[in-house]
C-alpha cells in the first residue's frame, strides 16, 4: 500500500478538537450540535451529527463553525440575567444540543430561562453552562492523508473488518478519523502529523498479516469440521461426572494440561472437561471400563485425619522416614501435619488418600504396644541398675573393715619393734626405712600390713 498526503489540506484546531468529537454552531437554531470529524477538504470539514458513525446526517461545513465540545465547570452556578447554554433536543436532530438562553430567574437549583426565540423553560443547574467562547486556542495540526490499498484481497479485508480496525487504529494512534472509501480502495485518515504516521505504521502491519489471517481462516474451517465429528463421538460415548475441590482442579489439569493428556493416553477416554464454574469433572469414553480408570487418575480429594500430640512423633518417624514412606508406598500427592489443629492433611487420588488412611491406622495400632514395650524394657533397665549399685556398696564396707583389722596389727608390730623409743606411726620396710606407695606416697600401717 502507498500513501498520498495532500499537504494543501492542513488546519489548525484547537487541542480539545483532537479527540474527534466537536460541536457544531448551529446559527440559524442558535445551538451547538454535537458531531464527529470525519474529513477535510480545504476550508470545509465532514461531519457526522449526533458524534457517533450512523447516528446522524454528514455535511460540509465551514471549519469556523467547529468548536472544541465542552462541559459545564463543577460548581458552575449562573446568576439572574448572565448569558448561558441550556441543554435540550434539537430540531431533527438525534442528540441533544446546547441553546442559547439568559437566565430570567433563579430559585434555589432550578432556573428559569429565556431563549432568542422568546420561549421560556425552567431547568436544572446540570442542564446549562457558561457560553462557548469563539476564541481560537493551542494550535496543533491536522492532516488528511490517503492511504491506498494495492492488493484487492487485503482491501477487502478491511471492508469486513473495517468497524474493528478503524476503533484500534484510533484509539492507539490519536487519529481523529478514519474511513474505508470503497470505490476507490483508499482509506482515509484525518488527524495530526505524528497520529498519522502511527495510523500509517499500525494499517499496513494490519494488511501485511492479512496473508496469515486467511491460513488462519482456513485452518479454523479445518477444526470445525473435525469438531463436527468428535461432537458425533462424544454423544455416542460413556458419560460419567464428578465434583472436584477447586483448589484441586490444578492436579486435575497438570502443567500445560499435562495430567489430562497423560490420562486420555493412558485409558483412551475421548474427552475430559474441567468445568471450574461447578465445579467437576467430565469423562466420555468409548467403554464403562475406560471413562472408571480415567475417573481414578483425575478424581483428586483432600481428607484430613485428627492425631494426638503423643502420636505425632510416632507417625512422623525419625528424621521423617515414616511420612515418606507413607508417601512413597500410597502415591498421595501432598502430606502435610497441621500443628494447630493436630491433623495430617492427605491430598492426592482418592484411591491414594484411601490407601493413606490406611497405612496410619494400621501404623498407629502398634503405638500403645510399641510403648509397653518400651515401658517394660525401662523398667528391668532400672531395676538391674539398682541391683548393681547395691552390690557394690555392701563389697565396699566389707573392704572397709578388712582394712581396718590389718592397720591395728601393722600398729602393733612397730611398737614391739621401737622399744624404748617409742610408737611410730610409720612402718618401716623390709631393710628397717618407712616404706612408700607407688605413687612416692608413704605407705600406712594399714597398707603395709596388707
Amino acid at each position: 500500500a502507498r500513501t498520498r498526503v495532500n499537504e494543501a489540506q492542513r488546519l489548525t484546531v484547537p487541542a480539545g478538537i483532537m479527540s474527534g468529537l466537536v460541536q457544531l454552531r448551529d446559527e440559524e437554531q442558535k445551538c451547538y450540535l454535537q458531531a464527529k470529524l470525519l474529513d477535510l477538504r480545504g476550508d470545509k470539514v465532514l461531519v457526522q451529527l449526533g458524534g457517533g458513525e450512523g447516528s446522524g446526517q454528514q455535511r460540509w461545513v465551514r471549519w469556523d463553525l467547529v468548536h472544541e465540545e465542552t462541559a459545564a465547570p463543577a460548581g458552575f452556578v449562573a446568576e439572574q440575567s448572565a448569558p448561558v447554554e441550556v441543554m435540550r433536543q434539537a430540531a431533527g436532530a438525534t442528540a441533544t444540543a446546547w441553546f442559547d438562553a439568559e437566565v430570567v430567574d433563579v430559585k434555589g437549583e432550578f432556573f428559569k430561562v429565556r431563549f432568542d426565540s422568546g420561549a421560556t423553560d425552567v431547568v436544572e443547574c446540570g442542564q446549562i453552562r457558561p457560553p462557548t467562547s469563539p476564541a481560537p486556542r493551542a494550535a496543533p495540526s491536522i492532516v488528511k492523508q490517503i492511504f491506498p490499498v494495492a492488493d484487492p484481497k487485503v482491501f477487502e479485508w478491511f471492508v469486513e473488518n473495517q468497524e474493528r480496525v478503524i476503533a484500534d487504529t484510533c484509539a492507539k494512534s490519536g487519529l481523529l478519523a478514519l474511513r474505508v472509501v470503497k470505490p476507490s480502495s483508499q482509506l482515509v485518515m484525518l488527524g495530526g502529523a505524528k497520529s498519522i504516521g502511527r495510523a500509517k505504521m499500525l494499517l499496513e502491519l494490519h494488511g501485511r498479516h492479512v496473508a496469515d489471517m486467511q491460513r488462519i481462516h482456513t485452518e479454523r474451517q479445518t477444526l470445525a469440521s473435525k469438531l463436527l465429528a468428535e461432537k458425533d463421538r462424544v454423544a455416542t460415548g460413556v458419560r460419567i461426572e464428578f465434583p472436584v475441590e477447586r483448589e484441586l482442579i490444578g492436579l486435575v489439569i497438570g502443567k500445560s494440561g499435562r495430567h489430562l493428556a497423560e490420562t486420555k493416553k493412558a485409558t483412551g477416554v475421548d474427552a475430559v472437561q474441567v468445568d471450574a464454574s461447578g465445579p467437576s469433572v467430565v469423562v466420555i469414553g468409548p467403554t464403562q471400563e475406560s471413562v472408571e480408570a480415567a475417573k481414578e487418575m483425575l478424581e483428586f480429594v483432600s481428607e484430613s485425619i485428627p492425631v494426638q500430640n503423643e502420636q505425632i512423633g510416632w507417625l512422623i518417624g525419625k528424621n521423617g522416614r515414616n511420612f515418606r514412606e507413607l508417601q512413597e508406598k500410597t502415591k498421595v500427592t501432598r502430606l502435610n501435619l497441621n500443628k494447630a489443629s493436630n491433623q495430617v492433611v492427605l491430598v492426592g487420588t482418592r484411591s491414594a488418600v484411601e490407601a493413606a488412611k490406611l497405612y496410619i491406622e494400621t501404623h498407629l495400632q502398634f503405638l500403645s504396644e510399641v510403648e509397653g514395650e518400651q515401658r517394660e524394657t525401662e523398667r528391668l533397665r532400672h531395676e538391674l541398675r539398682g541391683i548393681s549399685i547395691g552390690d557394690n556398696e555392701a563389697g565396699g564396707r566389707e573392704r572397709a573393715r578388712g582394712g581396718q583389722r590389718g592397720g591395728e596389727r601393722g600398729t602393733e608390730r612397730v611398737t614391739e619393734r621401737g622399744g624404748g623409743r617409742g610408737a611410730r606411726d610409720v612402718a618401716p620396710t623390709a631393710n628397717g626405712r618407712a616404706g612408700h606407695g607407688r605413687d612416692g606416697v608413704p605407705t600406712t600401717g594399714a597398707t603395709a600390713a596388707e
